[in-house]
């Protein structure tokens, strides 16, 4: 008997993005993936994407909020797909794949680490090894940008915007001041001040945390909230899946 083939398949293609980041072009796939961090990354690997880091995910939301000469955009006059980025940003976490661990003398951040079991795999013994002498604003960075140490001391909580902007575990969280400005600017937009949630310190067991993004969170904050209390589970989050580098994608936008 001859075996019968499918009648019809259908495809739809998929909306891919381009924003600056780091003066390089990025393309993201949207809408957003959905789920806790364990399941957004195996949707995103799944359909050929990669995670994004913290900063890349500011640069993602970034035009949503704020235009080419860094003021405020009217969301009416916005496309749909960044319409979309807004109502998500106020719905759903948005979870960047960069971690942190508390170490003895201060945070480390990391972009992409290996994970198993949904957990990033972070020694503060290996982190060390890795860090470089260049430094911004206390912020020490390994040679290749991919991990950064952040002493101890830096503001959470509610913070004005000269002072968010210029926030250690911002910078490092965002890999560069000029992703942490960019930020600043999202922040910048909103009713009240941005507020950033951190608790672990050198005496607490080392941990990773994961950090998200979200939009006007409760009507007692309504800014711009950089949340590090989750471990990844919560299933109220969201990200968005970059595409792999090409020559056309890694050009420098002018």
């Amino acid at each position: 008997m001859q075996t019968k083939t499918k009648q019809y398949e259908i495809r739809k293609g998929r909306t891919e993005i381009d924003v600056s980041h780091e003066g390089e072009r990025l393309t993201y796939s949207h809408p957003a993936f959905r789920g806790n961090v364990p399941n957004l990354a195996d949707k995103i690997e799944k359909a050929g994407l990669i995670k994004p880091t913290f900063g890349q995910t500011i640069s993602i939301i970034h035009p949503a909020y704020v235009d080419q000469e860094g003021n405020k955009v009217d969301p009416n006059q916005l496309p749909d797909e960044l319409k979309d980025t807004r109502k998500l940003m106020e719905r759903a976490w948005g979870y960047a794949f960069t971690f942190t661990r508390n170490g003895k003398e201060g945070v480390y951040v990391q972009d992409l680490p290996e994970m198993e079991d949904g957990r990033a795999i972070m020694e503060e013994s290996d982190l060390v090894k890795k860090l470089g002498s260049r430094e911004v604003r206390g912020v020490v960075f390994s040679d290749d940008n991919n991990i950064r140490f952040v002493p101890y001391g830096f503001k959470t909580g509610t913070i004005n915007i000269f002072d968010f902007s210029r926030n250690p575990l911002l910078i490092g969280l965002s890999g560069s001041e000029e992703t942490a400005e960019k930020a600043a600017e999202i922040a910048r937009t909103h009713i009240s001040k941005p507020w950033i949630g951190y608790n672990l310190t050198k005496d607490d067991e080392p941990q990773t945390r994961v950090f998200w993004l979200v939009s006007d969170w409760d009507l007692d904050v309504r800014g711009l909230v950089v949340n590090g209390y989750d471990r990844g589970d919560d299933d109220y989050g969201c990200a968005f899946g970059v595409l792999p580098k090409t020559g056309e994608a890694s050009r420098t936008w002018k």
